[in-house]
């Protein structure tokens, strides 16, 4: 199992995050740990990684794989930017084709994975099953490390 915990993260409003406590999905993304500050939506995919790491625990795993898929979607976010054109107004899946075709071709699978479970658990009657949330754990991880390395974040924190 993975093991990740981002302890020492704030949210934007200056109170400790309720998910740095009790979790562990990845030492690299702890050791990563970006503020809300320098890098908000990359702050916000960590969050969503570890809350959805503390709810597969929970074995809420519809929940879990919303926040696994919204990971994704902030990091993507972080990496096309909050003032490119058109930025704003892009939906998840115009977010996610501009982010697959400039930054991470290779996340189109995960990013695909994740958002089938989260339309199967937001949208569906039926549960998302163990298989398909412990599928989806070290590709969204990937597509995070690789996020923070085109971002030059290294062990340290932001550079």
């Amino acid at each position: 199992m993975l093991n990740i915990s981002i302890g020492g993260v704030y949210r934007q409003d200056g109170l400790r995050s309720v998910a740095t406590e009790h979790v562990s999905p990845n030492q690299e993304l702890r050791a990563r740990a970006v503020d809300a500050e320098s890098m908000p939506r990359l702050w916000k995919a960590q969050c969503a990684f570890v809350s959805a790491e503390i709810l597969r625990q929970e074995n809420n795993l519809d929940c879990a794989a919303n926040r696994y898929y919204y990971a994704l979607l902030h990091a993507a976010r972080q990496c096309v930017g909050e003032d490119e054109e058109l930025g704003e107004e892009l939906d998840h899946g115009g977010l996610v084709r501009l982010f697959t075709k400039r930054y991470d071709d290779q996340a189109w699978p995960a990013i695909t994975r994740a958002q089938m479970a989260r339309n199967r658990g937001d949208y569906t009657p039926h549960p998302v099953r163990d298989a398909t949330i412990a599928s989806l754990v070290m590709p969204v991880a990937r597509v995070l490390l690789r996020v923070m390395d085109r971002l030059g974040i290294s062990r340290e924190g932001a550079t």
